[in-house]
């Protein structure tokens, strides 16, 4: 940026010729170094004169300006028992339980990641290093050392490169009931690492895998999903709840939405009976979404709008469309009096409008 600023000062014939400090005077401008610090210390003295609304504890001391930054605490989270709120810790041993397809686990949810490295060699070794106070013996310590850790086997590494091959991650337990994942992350082409993803505490924390103490080896099922292309995957795990996630919900944020939802109505009743299955569909999923709103006389409207289109078939329309939009329109109207009507008890607004059972062929 600043040569930039160089550059641009020569642009006027005038000032070509001086030198950069010149041609600043001359346009009665300053460098861009000297304008970043005028704006750091226009910034601290608006903290320490509280014009800016934030907190000086943990920013910097006001005697010093030196920061006062605190280690990070260790992630414990807290279990819901009840009555009161139990205290979980993440024990010092993972033990791994298995091993899960990628595609299956996906992207699930976790309280904390972390980086898995293989722990330095410790022993002999070490004591030496610790006990030898000479400087030439300890560097000479020190690189065979370095150079003995490549040759150790670590499960660490073996881990690492079996998941990254193979497309799969390690489920582990890092406390009672408590559960993880190990798996390959690279943040480029040329390097990844070991990770330990750590799910919130539970063992029914991911709906798609199940439960998670349920979990048992693919082999030990009297049909390996896995043996065949084409075998029924096991995951994901089929819940017997509905979640709202799942369900979709019907939203009319703007104007727009409904009419869409209206014309939509529409056309699948211009190519009746044709569309039937269709028209239906549509119909009482708007009708669904206008009681849950308590819109019952968007029915009344809607019957309208329907009757409208009737009047405006032409004469070649077939005479099973046109018994199907009165029995529509019908329906409606009963439907939209029922939820108006505080005193009945019929709850005929709850059930679906079926289509007309007419005597008509598919090929009349």
């Amino acid at each position: 940026m600043e040569n930039i600023q160089r550059k641009a000062t020569k642009i006027i014939p005038e000032l070509r010729n001086l030198s950069y400090e010149r041609r600043l005077q001359r346009l009665e401008l300053i460098s861009l170094e000297q304008r970043r610090l005028r704006g750091q210390l226009i910034e601290a003295f608006k903290y320490l004169n509280g014009l800016n609304n934030v907190t000086l504890e943990g920013l910097f001391k006001r005697d010093a300006l030196w920061p006062d930054i605190g280690a990070p605490q260790p992630y414990v989270p807290y279990r819901d028992g009840g009555s009161g709120v139990a205290r979980e810790a993440v024990s010092k041993q993972l033990v791994v339980l298995g091993f899960l397809a990628i595609v299956d686990v996906s992207s699930p949810p976790a309280c904390s990641r972390h980086l898995l490295l293989p722990s330095a060699l410790k022993g002999d070794s070490a004591a030496i290093l610790a006990s030898d106070g000479a400087p030439g013996s300890a560097g000479s310590e020190d690189e065979e050392v370095s150079s003995d850790e490549g040759k150790v086997p670590s499960l660490c590494v073996l881990l690492h490169g079996g998941l990254k091959k193979e497309g799969m991650v390690a489920l582990c337990q890092v406390a009672p009931g408590w559960y993880g994942i190990l798996y390959s992350w690279s943040d480029n082409k040329k390097k990844s690492n070991l990770l330990l993803s750590i799910f919130h505490p539970g063992v029914d924390v991911i709906p798609w895998l199940g439960k998670l103490d349920e979990l048992g080896p693919a082999s030990a099922l009297p049909l390996n999903p896995y043996s065949t292309p084409d075998a029924t995957p096991p995951f994901p795990v089929k819940s017997g709840e509905k979640r709202s996630y799942n369900q979709a919900c019907v939203v009319w944020v703007r104007a727009g939405g409904l009419q869409s939802d209206v014309q939509k109505i529409l056309r699948h009743a211009r190519k009746l009976p044709d569309k039937t299955n269709s028209f239906y569909k549509e119909l009482n999923r708007v009708r669904r979404a206008a009681l849950q709103y308590g819109f019952p006389a968007l029915l009344q409207g809607l019957s309208s709008i329907l009757e409208r289109e009737i009047l405006s078939l032409p004469t070649s329309a077939h005479p099973e469309g046109t018994m199907q939009l009165q029995h529509a329109c019908s329906a409606l109207i009963v439907c939209a009096r029922s939820a108006m009507d505080p005193t009945t008890s019929d709850n005929k607004h709850h059930t679906n409008i079926l289509p007309l059972k007419t005597n008509f062929a598919s090929q009349d």
